[in-house]
């Protein structure tokens, strides 16, 4: 924390502990900032339900904001995914470089040190990573998506 506040602003540097538990260090100012920008953003999404009476006199409410999302997604998707599939071209490539370079052989330690895990138990671990972050964010995300996609999809009724 001391090399921290050698740049930062101490005026702006807040840090709360309950007897020597640290709870929390933070900038307010970017705290504040972000906070607001971010409640603004959900406040105006929330509130922009919109009702429709078509010519029969039914009323739908429709979200603009979800409909105008929706529309960013597809553009974005339908022109800019050869952007990311470059990405990730040159990043895999960039990788294969740092490999095969003289920067291949760098050892992260002393001279003489021995390595703490040996190459198949890197891999392992790095697979772990890995499978661990798809089953985090895809163990929840997926059932829920099958389960609206049953009320959203007419073949399903």
């Amino acid at each position: 924390e001391d090399n921290l506040l050698n740049h930062v602003r101490k005026n702006r540097w807040i840090k709360l502990d309950l007897g020597s538990f640290r709870i929390a260090r933070f900038n307010w100012v970017v705290f504040a900032s972000a906070s607001i920008l971010l409640w603004a953003f959900v406040i105006a999404v929330l509130s922009s339900d919109k009702t429709v009476t078509d010519a029969k006199g039914a009323e739908s409410t429709s979200n603009t904001a979800l409909i105008e999302f929706k529309m960013w997604r597809t553009w974005i998707t339908q022109n800019f995914t050869w952007l990311y599939v470059g990405t990730q071209d040159a990043w895999g490539l960039f990788v294969i470089y740092m490999a095969m370079s003289r920067f291949g052989h760098l050892k992260l330690g002393k001279e003489n040190e021995k390595p703490a895990f040996n190459d198949a138990t890197w891999f392992s671990m790095l697979f772990c990573c890995g499978i661990g972050i798809g089953l985090y964010s895809l163990g929840v995300r997926e059932p829920i998506d099958y389960y609206r996609l049953s009320y959203e999809n007419k073949l399903f009724k």
